[in-house]
C-alpha cells in the first residue's frame, strides 16, 4: 500500500504542478496520501505556502476534485 501511495503522490504532485492555474508564488506540497484498502478512496494532506495564498490556493484544488 505504500508504494501506491507514494505513486498517487508523485501523479498529484506533478498534475497540480502542470496543469493548475496556483496564485503566483503559491507552493503545494503534498505531505500524506492514504488509500482505502479497497482503493477507492484516498485521503490526501498539502501543506501550501506562503500562509496568505492558503485559502485561494485551497479553493482552486477543491474545485478541480474530479476533474
Amino acid at each position: 500500500m505504500t508504494k501506491i501511495n507514494e505513486l498517487i503522490a508523485q501523479q498529484l504532485g506533478l498534475i497540480i504542478k502542470e496543469e493548475l492555474e496556483l496564485p503566483l508564488g503559491a507552493i503545494v506540497t503534498i505531505t500524506a496520501v492514504k488509500t482505502s484498502a479497497d482503493l477507492r478512496h484516498a485521503r490526501i494532506s498539502v501543506s501550501i505556502f506562503p500562509e496568505d495564498q492558503e485559502y485561494r490556493t485551497m479553493k482552486i484544488l477543491i474545485n478541480n476534485v474530479g476533474n
